[in-house]
């Protein structure tokens, strides 16, 4: 038997008069005025941002010890990026594969761990897909309504329970300021038939912000397979809702609300036996994929004792459904839903120079399953899981020069052994010389999905309801050093973690049939994290990345999608008083092995070459209602391969406008 990994997809055009528009803010940034009032306004990136993920309670990023990476609402727009995945591109210690073109399965491994072992969060809502073995598809998730993410590298199961292996990100809704009433529009269009609208509505006063996006993508794509000439897109519809409101000074509600529903156009890898010419390979199908996927979760906040006391008390849901389509037609369909309720309170208190932080917290999930496949009664399966876990997290600290942190989580399952799982951090900032040493230990685990344990496809895959929950350990240590008061940082991080009771997914040449198992043995992964950020000038900032990954399976072979070497590059400047923009991007991808079924080759690996992408993305500010904004995705036309079998993304082009009605 040989380890089969499913998933599967592809986009590609040439410059057109978009060019003309990056040419004009270019010449506009270069003229002696603009330069002049951007100097006068422009103000420093490098400061100090608040992690809301990284403990139970907010913190300051000098007191975090795990390694993180934050993009702001001003890195997004900058960027122009409309999905999420693409952003991520640029943090260190993340691999994103695509199957394909815009829409493809998209799958996001953290310091060379499984797509199933990044733990997803919007708002606080856990959104990894339980009908899709526990794991979250970035292909459709965009932007828009979304002002910040925070990626939090290493183990972090103590802090967030099951899946977060790999590390968490977390996605956070945009709210406008007190007494501040927006409504605008966007309208874009481009390379592949895509067109893009949404319409943003945001409204605030002393007591109650809310803010609604609803916004539409779609793209006609290009072929996902590299023999046949059929376009293959997308279509995404997205509702995205969130109100705040202060009941009392001391009480603040919350509610947030997400609704999505996405149609995939799939080609598909050819295991027709007996064997065609093209067995293994990626073929033109009239296969589609539906999506629907609601979110939603409803929280209060209390405080008391001028914060010294804060409790939070939250429900939340998530409900998917995925249907498969052949030639119009739904042969399959399951669904996944989970129910959350979390309560935790946190207790601060000094003592002479130290000070403290206490919290106790309470989680309870409840998961079901539904699946459902036309004409073989044994895939309909109903299934459900439950768990209860206990939180408990102290944090210490002496002035402003050392903090500690410890967290632990005792987890009482339904169908699995109860299980138990630390985590420590340090931040020591020793001297005033900008330097700050940071690591952290963590313990992650991962209950297998209900589709790994129960799924069922005809003459293709069987569950293992044998299966153990998957666990690792990973321990980070790094060092940052600031310079020239604050304007250039540099973090070097280096890592690494051990995996046991891994699952795989192994075929069988007797049966024809492919089934998950747990692996016996320690799997090892190692590496080293560099980022750097600098504001140049007081218009221009760079951000840099580069990661080295050392991941190895049992056999002492690569783990498949998980590259050696990646890196990064982003030059935002700001010209004109603020009012355009021009942003570039470089993304390093290196060689990496991936697994290819072609039963007449004895290979059963094979290595997907290196690729590099320059992505522009320009706008300006014609009048204070009215904003051009214009992006050139892979520039220079890469062809690159990120899955085996499907064709990769061509340079795309998009344009279009924002408009403020108020």
């Amino acid at each position: 038997m040989t380890s089969l990994y499913f998933f599967g997809r592809k986009l590609r055009q040439p410059l057109s008069a978009c060019s003309v528009f990056f040419t004009s803010v270019l010449l506009i940034g270069i003229h002696p005025d603009a330069q002049a009032a951007s100097d006068s306004q422009a103000t420093p990136k490098v400061t100090e941002d608040v992690i809301v993920t990284a403990s139970r309670q907010l913190l300051p990023a000098s007191r975090v010890g795990s390694s993180t990476t934050q993009f702001n609402e001003d890195d997004l727009s900058d960027r122009q990026t409309p999905f999420i995945s693409d952003v991520l591109r640029e943090a260190p210690g993340i691999a994103v594969n695509r199957s394909g073109p815009v829409g493809g399965l998209t799958q996001v491994r953290m310091r060379g761990a499984e797509g199933n072992h990044t733990l997803v969060l919007i708002d606080g809502i856990e959104v990894n897909d339980p009908a899709f073995g526990s794991e979250f598809n970035f292909a459709p998730l965009q932007t828009k309504s979304f002002e910040r993410i925070e990626i939090l590298r290493g183990p972090q199961s103590a802090l967030w329970g099951s899946d977060a292996i790999g590390g968490v990100i977390s996605l956070h809704s945009a709210l406008p300021d007190p007494d501040e009433s927006t409504l605008s529009l966007d309208l874009r269009g481009g390379s592949q038939d895509t067109s893009e609208a949404s319409a943003m509505a945001e409204w605030g006063t002393e007591r109650v912000r809310t803010a609604v996006n609803i916004s539409r993508y779609r793209t006609a794509g290009v072929s996902a397979s590299e023999i046949d000439p059929e376009r293959d897109g997308i279509s995404t519809r997205t509702a995205h809702g969130v109100i705040e409101a202060d009941l009392h000074e001391s009480l603040t509600a919350r509610m947030v609300l997400r609704q999505s529903h996405s149609r995939v156009e799939d080609d598909t890898q050819d295991f027709a036996f007996p064997s065609t010419p093209t067995q293994g390979l990626v073929i033109d199908s009239r296969n589609e994929t539906d999506f629907y996927q609601r979110y939603g979760r409803a929280e209060l906040r209390h405080t008391a004792f001028d914060d010294r006391l804060q409790q939070h008390l939250a429900f939340g849901w998530t409900d998917t459904a995925n249907h498969f389509i052949d030639a119009g037609r739904t042969t399959a369909a399951n669904a996944g839903n989970r129910r959350t309720f979390d309560y935790d309170a946190t207790v601060d208190f000094t003592t002479g120079r130290f000070s403290h932080a206490l919290t106790f917290g309470a989680h309870q999930e409840q998961l079901s399953f539904r699946n459902r496949a036309a004409g073989f009664t044994a895939a309909n399966q109903n299934r459900e899981d439950e768990q209860t876990s206990g939180i408990f997290e102290y944090t210490f600290g002496i002035e402003e020069s050392l903090w500690l942190g410890l967290s632990a989580r005792h987890d009482w399952n339904d169908r699995f052994e109860d299980a138990t799982t630390l985590r420590t951090t340090v931040s020591w900032q020793p001297d005033t010389t900008g330097t700050r040493i940071h690591g952290s230990y963590g313990e992650g685990i991962a209950n297998p999905g209900f589709f790994e344990l129960f799924g069922f496809i005809p003459l293709s895959f069987a569950g293992n309801d044998q299966l153990k929950p998957e666990e690792s350990n990973g321990f980070d240590l790094g060092v940052e050093q600031t310079f020239l008061d604050g304007r250039v940082l540099i973090d070097v991080t280096a890592f690494t973690a051990r995996f046991k009771d891994e699952i795989t997914t192994v075929f069988d040449f007797t049966t024809f049939v492919s089934s998950p198992v747990n692996l016996d043995g320690v799997s090892k992964r190692r590496g080293i994290e560099l980022t750097t950020r600098a504001q140049l000038r007081d218009n221009l900032d760079l951000t840099a990345s580069y990661t080295f990954t050392h991941a190895r399976d049992l056999d002492d072979e690569p783990e498949v999608r998980r590259p050696r070497h990646s890196a990064s590059l982003n030059l935002a400047s700001g010209f004109a008083g603020e009012r355009g923009n021009v942003n570039a991007t470089v993304i390093y991808n290196g060689r990496q092995q991936d697994t290819e079924f072609i039963f007449s080759t004895p290979e059963n690996r094979v290595t997907l070459d290196g690729y590099v992408l320059v992505n522009l993305a320009a706008s300006f500010r014609f009048h204070p209602r009215l904003t051009a904004h214009a992006r050139i995705d892979n520039l220079f036309d890469e062809d690159y391969s990120e899955v085996f079998g499907f064709r990769s993304p061509g340079r795309s082009v998009l344009a279009g406008v924002t408009v403020d009605l108020f």
